[in-house]
């Protein structure tokens, strides 16, 4: 026979559970970073694999420059700088939100694609209040994630992979859609989008 739990016990676990998740995700994020400043210390002197190649661009008036692998502006991180990937810009609406409504709330992504969730929830932490796994409404929730929709208050991001590519905004949801290989490209392009690069 089944035990029941209250409603209380229940809500209680999956808040438990969630912190759970959010540690070791917060663990992993940081040990990445640690792991990257390691790397980058044994290979000051320059690096063939081209890993800290001192490379730099300037678009829109915004200065990226290659470390370790990652394109940095401002504090933000990106697997390709904006000249890399424009032809996805034309797959961005123009009728996304910008970054200022992602600051201080509460953002959830539900995703199925990690290289791009990993994109997106490291530079979206640094304007959030924090960002949460979710699973969209009609969807198979695992993990006890909270079920979220279009149009409730809080933000959502969905990366799905897809045959058709695109990125835009319905509600407070954004929908981040393409085949797999595209997947890293078309989250950088939302990222250039939101944080008012393109």
């Amino acid at each position: 026979m089944k035990r029941l739990i209250s409603r209380h016990d229940k809500d209680k676990k999956q808040k438990r559970n969630q912190l759970v998740v959010g540690f070791a995700l917060a663990m992993v994020m940081l040990l990445s970073v640690v792991g990257y400043a390691f790397q980058s210390g044994l290979n000051s002197g320059g690096d063939s694999n081209g890993q800290d190649s001192g490379d730099s661009i300037t678009y829109n008036g915004i200065e990226f420059s290659q470390i370790n692998g990652f394109w940095v502006a401002g504090g933000f991180s990106f697997s390709y700088n904006p000249e890399e990937i424009e032809s996805f810009f034309l797959k961005v609406s123009n009728d996304l939100i910008g970054a200022t409504s992602y600051q201080g709330a509460p953002l959830y992504i539900y995703s199925e694609n990690a290289d791009a969730e990993t994109e997106i929830r490291a530079n979206l932490a640094r304007v959030s209040s924090n960002v949460d796994g979710a699973c969209v409404e009609g969807s198979e929730c695992l993990n006890g994630l909270p079920i979220k929709t279009c149009d409730g208050e809080d933000k959502l991001i969905v990366i799905k992979e897809s045959v058709e590519t695109s990125v835009r905004q319905e509600n407070n949801c954004v929908f981040i859609e393409g085949p797999k290989e595209d997947m890293l490209a078309l989250a950088d392009g939302f990222l250039f989008k939101v944080l008012g690069v393109i």
